[in-house]
């Protein structure tokens, strides 16, 4: 059986919510990573086979797979599949775990596995309440939190990542 590696590693500086990295689009910010990851280990975008990346929000710039959309930022060749992967708080360990698993099986040469997450910008749902075609209640929960038990107020949202993390 064939083993896995981590080459390396490279992450983002940790910002507030709000300043040094909020104007930075999420799949520029993942991109950029990806790219100077590769750099540091010697290997070229073109060696990559597939990439997971871990997201909760993925949705919130108006796309759904932050994966192909940074790769396609970065410059790596439109043959470099992507796929994004939400299991809340352990989505970059699941993207991990399955990049693994792909080259102890086999199916799988090089792959990245990576995470990326941006509060700052991460869109916000407005709840309609029991109305049909009106917001009942106007509060708003972050998108980010993991279910809204029916009948009862937002505030009581349970599973939020801020508290499960």
């Amino acid at each position: 059986m064939t083993e896995a590696f981590v080459l390396g590693g490279v992450r983002t500086a940790f910002a507030r919510y709000g300043s040094s990295l909020s104007h930075i689009r999420l799949d520029d910010l993942l991109g950029m990573t990806m790219k100077g990851a590769c750099e540091r280990v010697g290997m070229g975008l073109d060696q990559i086979e597939d990439i997971v990346a871990g997201c909760v929000n993925p949705a919130h710039e108006g796309m759904g797979d932050v994966a192909r959309w940074a790769a396609l930022a970065a410059g790596f060749p439109d043959s470099v599949a992507g796929a994004t992967l939400n299991r809340f708080c352990a989505s970059s360990l699941s993207a991990t775990i399955n990049v693994a698993h792909a080259i102890k099986a086999g199916d799988l040469g090089v792959g990245i596995a990576c995470g990326v997450e941006s509060m700052s910008r991460s869109g916000w749902a407005y709840m309609k309440g029991d109305a049909r075609s009106h917001r009942a209640d106007p509060s708003c929960c972050s998108t980010r939190c993991g279910r809204v038990p029916a009948g009862r107020p937002i505030r009581h949202c349970w599973h939020a990542m801020p508290t499960s993390a």
